[in-house]
């Protein structure tokens, strides 16, 4: 599976909240004490954001050897174990080689799968701004478009 993500990069810890500018939008609204921005956000305000596309790869453990999928390579800025396919994948599960892979499959049996993501970042430079429409919240790309 392959989806672009979107993250506002003040925001984009290890508990990425949402992946979409709707899903930014109604979090940043919500303003959870808990889990929000910790603060009201003022209509117009921008943000700076990164575009990253992403890809999830299923691999199968073959006697005793990860059986990693064509569409598969270290050469992506980020590689991490992800909980199944477009579900994401904790901070905690990211890997930079084929070993430290390899102690993530530790505890597996014979024909059993993991899923991999790859994410790679578009470059430029891009913002959105924080508005309302009709009284909905949305965040609106500043002159670009996925």
């Amino acid at each position: 599976m392959s989806k672009v993500t979107v993250y506002i990069v003040d925001y984009a810890d290890e508990t990425t909240p949402a992946s979409t500018l709707d899903g930014w939008a109604m979090w940043l609204y919500a303003n959870d004490p808990d889990d929000g921005p910790g603060e009201t956000i003022a209509d117009g305000r921008s943000f700076r954001v990164a575009i990253c596309d992403v890809e999830y790869h299923q691999a199968f453990l073959r006697n005793g050897e990860l059986d990693l999928p064509e569409t598969f390579s270290f050469s992506h800025e980020t590689i991490a174990v992800a909980y199944g396919d477009g579900l994401g994948w904790s901070g905690d599960d990211f890997i930079v080689d084929a070993a430290e892979l390899q102690s993530h499959i530790e505890g597996l049996d014979d024909g059993d799968d993991i899923w991999l993501a790859t994410m790679d970042s578009r470059p430029g430079d891009f913002t959105a701004t924080y508005t309302f429409v009709d009284g909905e919240p949305v965040l609106q790309p500043d002159g670009w478009a996925l």
